[in-house]
């Protein structure tokens, strides 16, 4: 049998690391809702299920060209 150990440790981040850590955690919330939002659109629409392949890395890379905030 397999044990799988799992370990927490406490931050402190200096303000510009909070900062930094924000504006990341800010970014992968934009990022989820909006890829969120083109699955339930998609199902919406033409009953169709999304998945990563389909929305693709290239819509991001597009997305951090559009948004400069997303780089």
């Amino acid at each position: 049998m397999v044990e799988h150990a799992g370990f927490r440790y406490r931050l402190y981040p200096t303000p510009e690391q909070e900062r930094s850590l924000e504006r990341w955690a800010g970014c992968a919330r934009a990022v989820w809702n909006a890829g969120l939002e083109q699955r339930r659109a998609a199902w919406r629409m033409n009953r169709v299920t999304l998945i990563y392949p389909h929305q693709g890395g290239n819509e991001l890379t597009e997305a951090k060209r559009e948004l400069p905030w997303l780089r």
